[in-house]
């Protein structure tokens, strides 16, 4: 059985948008799926992010990491500093590699990423994009394309999504499935 621990985006918790749709069909496959509440997700820190999701991935050799957005950062961070067994693989979903233009969380992007480091602390790497990200500026094909080049992930780009769900106040918060993120996460389990 395998473990998958999902790292939740800024200003969401376990159960909101497509988490539990996630937790819920990769149990009914056998598998254990753990979804931190991290710490103040309206007003999150780094290290107490990094403390949460470090207590729930455990050592990593059967565990696949799922982070989304500011999760997805959370995940690079615990990557980078990992020192024991490989993880066998990592999603990201909407995943950051720099600043986006939110200054309370610039934070989470200091130092630099050590993108030799990430890449040895896992077997695999996917990220799931959506061309019509309005938050992964200057362009979501930019912040793909980093994470293809540094840790060798393979990209599966959407032609819509937007940060998975789109957020705006005329848009509510809610995706209630993502068979895409499903499909990804199945694949590094039989990777």
């Amino acid at each position: 059985m395998s473990k998958i621990v999902i790292a939740h985006a800024v200003e969401m918790r376990p159960d909101d948008i497509w988490y539990p749709y996630l937790r819920d069909e990769l149990t009914a496959r056998g598998h254990h799926v753990e979804i931190p509440a991290l710490p103040d997700p309206f007003k999150p820190e780094a290290g107490p992010w990094l403390e949460a999701l470090r207590a729930a991935a455990g050592d990593g050799e059967a565990t696949v990491l799922v982070g989304h957005s500011l999760g997805a950062v959370d995940v690079l961070r615990l990557l980078q500093q990992h020192q024991g067994t490989p993880f066998r693989g990592v999603l990201l979903v909407a995943g950051m590699v720099h600043e986006v233009g939110y200054e309370a969380l610039d934070h989470f992007f200091e130092p630099r990423f050590d993108w030799p480091a990430i890449r040895a602390a896992a077997h695999g790497f996917r990220t799931l994009v959506a061309a019509d990200d309005p938050v992964l500026v200057p362009s979501p094909f930019e912040h793909a394309a980093t994470l293809v080049s540094q840790l060798g992930a393979i990209a599966r780009i959407e032609a819509t999504g937007g940060h998975y769900p789109i957020w705006s106040p005329e848009i509510p918060a809610v995706l209630p499935a993502l068979p895409q993120a499903l499909d990804l996460v199945l694949e590094l389990l039989s990777a």
